[in-house]
């Protein structure tokens, strides 16, 4: 939120918009590129849609986002019983990790989590880009590795996407 520029909107726009008294459109914020963001996105989706009983309200809010090119939901690292239906919905699932071994092994405990919950032919296009990577070669080779291991014991495509480099001036 920070480095694109956008200062993070009011969380009681979120509570009022799943007490009924807003819109989606209302509480989403224009960034100077032209994208539209909804920040605390995993407040409503993991907390406050249950809370409020307001889960098909939020889906069907963001259905009516159709004619953006792209939703981009981000959600906390993990699955929960709140996220499988925004999984499931999704064209697209990009799964970030970082190169060390128990990140790797989160990864794949999360997308094995989703081949469970969710309906073979609803699972996403899943893809992987690794963050904070040390190099391009040691990143591909990470992938590729998860990679096999998701086709192989998952019965899943995973398709690296590419690395962010690591950047000491941003931790």
């Amino acid at each position: 939120e920070l480095l694109g520029g956008i200062l993070p909107n009011n969380e009681n726009a979120c509570i009022e918009f799943l007490k009924g008294n807003l819109q989606l459109q209302d509480i989403l914020i224009q960034t100077p590129i032209g994208l539209r963001v909804l920040l605390h996105a995993e407040f409503m989706v993991n907390n406050g849609a249950a809370k409020w009983n307001r889960k098909e309200q939020l889906q069907k809010e963001l259905s009516k986002l159709g004619e953006a090119d792209y939703v981009i939901i981000h959600l906390p690292t993990g699955i929960t019983k709140e996220s499988i239906p925004y999984i499931a919905g999704s064209d697209w699932l990009y799964v970030v990790s970082t190169p060390d071994i128990e990140a790797v092994r989160d990864t794949y405990g999360m997308i094995k989590a989703i081949t469970q919950r969710v309906r073979n032919d609803l699972i996403p296009n899943t893809y992987l880009v690794i963050n904070k990577s040390q190099s391009d070669d040691s990143s591909g080779t990470l992938a590729k590795r998860l990679e096999n291991g998701v086709q192989q014991f998952l019965n899943q495509n995973l398709t690296y996407t590419g690395a962010i480099p690591m950047d000491e001036a941003v931790r």
